[in-house]
């Protein structure tokens, strides 16, 4: 399974930071294959919010990268995982 992490030290205070991280809709700041993004369930940077992305994928074509906060401790910890990619319906099928 693919894994991420890195760690960065930024002179803020950690609940700042965290805060500024666990809202999604703040990732096209920082994220540059971010294209757009959406909160679609939950409570923005709370466990179980899910948040629906189009990414910049291989050779600059649009990806979905949609992903759920799978654990959430304000100021400590903050893990997501990526979700299915959403596929689109071809007219007059469910």
């Amino acid at each position: 399974m693919a894994h991420a992490e890195n760690e960065i030290t930024i002179d803020r205070a950690a609940t700042e930071v965290y805060a500024f991280l666990a809202d999604g809709l703040n990732n096209p700041a920082w994220r540059r294959s971010v294209q757009s993004i959406a909160l679609r369930s939950g409570a923005p940077g709370e466990t179980g919010a899910v948040y629906g992305q189009t990414l910049t994928g291989p050779r600059g074509r649009p990806i979905q990268g949609d992903y759920r906060i799978t654990a959430a401790d304000p100021g400590r910890t903050l893990a997501s995982r990526s979700l299915p990619a959403r596929r689109a319906r071809k007219a007059g099928t469910c």
